[in-house]
């Protein structure tokens, strides 16, 4: 890793500084070793930033166009982790970049491997990506080709990766074409993305009468929401609802509720047994003593005036 110019303001600290580093990779015909030449970016001050002839492991964005010109990684300063220094590290590094990417299927062809220590079933797809290129200040989009492996895991999973569906692939970058400019990784692992996107269009079509949530019957406790299947609205208006009782449809005071209230006797000639509960009585029986009225009050205290006088 080398050092490049710092992109640092006048009388500014603080800026992007530009490493020239390369990512390692085999070539796939002879097995030797290849290393790409890329520009990474980080931003930070001169007291933070990466040292020469180093090897660091770092996390970020990688926006590969298909054009003539390195490519552009933009790391993180914050995870930035020291490895050793470049002549105490012999273990090499092809095939070691991780990867992964979020983008929408346009191109896919399945293809019978040939070399040695390729499955006889494997799917190749060409991903558009779409980043934000901070040299330009602009909006990029490129491509980039990811080769699935048929294996007994992914190979069951050809017949879902259709053109148009956007998915997250991860696995690690192994080739680079010097010819389309187009870089290639190899898949190890598979994410689809839920959604009404068509897997079998090329573009996303929909309509608000074919929308389908993803959540049928997903309410929002307390924001007010309308957006409920028919069976939850029925259940929502049967738990609001009251069931008038004999106690609760007649006034606390009046005598009906009182008698309401009361225990059901079996009438004579009804013989039951000891503790057993008669099917119609649901009644819950009230247990606290009556409401007192303001003329009760005002008795009670003549009462207790009349106790004290002659006290």
């Amino acid at each position: 890793m080398s050092r490049g110019i710092p992109l640092i303001g006048k009388n500014q600290n603080y800026g992007q500084f530009p490493f020239m580093t390369t990512i390692g990779i085999c070539d796939k015909n002879t097995g030797a070793e290849k290393n790409p030449e890329i520009t990474a970016f980080g931003y930070g001050s001169l007291s933070t930033t990466l040292n020469p002839d180093n090897v660091y492991s770092l996390s970020g964005r990688f926006v590969a166009p298909n054009e003539k010109e390195p490519p552009k990684f933009y790391f993180d300063q914050e995870v930035t982790q020291f490895i050793a220094a470049s002549d105490d590290y012999p273990a090499s590094l092809a095939n070691k970049t991780s990867v992964w990417g979020i983008g929408i299927i346009a191109a896919r062809e399945e293809f019978a491997g040939t070399r040695a220590g390729e499955l006889p079933r494997n799917l190749c797809l060409s991903v558009r990506h779409t980043d934000y290129n901070n040299n330009t200040r602009q909006s990029i989009s490129f491509t980039m080709d990811y080769v699935v492996p048929g294996n007994p895991l992914l190979v069951r999973q050809f017949s879902n990766l259709n053109i148009g569906l956007e998915v997250t692939l991860s696995g690690f970058i192994c080739d680079y074409n010097p010819q389309t400019f187009v870089w290639e990784a190899h898949v190890l692992g598979i994410s689809f993305h839920s959604g009404d996107q068509d897997p079998h269009l090329g573009s996303q079509t929909s309509t608000p009468a074919q929308h389908r949530s993803r959540r049928p019957g997903m309410m929002s406790i307390g924001s007010g929401s309308t957006n409920s299947s028919p069976a939850a609205s029925a259940i929502a208006s049967t738990s609001r609802s009251t069931i008038p009782t004999p106690s609760s449809s007649l006034p606390q005071d009046s005598p009906a509720a009182q008698i309401s209230r009361l225990p059901k006797v079996n009438p004579a000639g009804d013989s039951g047994e000891e503790g057993e509960i008669d099917e119609d009585e649901h009644v819950q029986v009230n247990t606290f003593p009556p409401r007192r009225t303001l003329q009760d009050i005002t008795k009670d205290a003549q009462k207790e005036l009349k106790r004290q006088k002659r006290t």
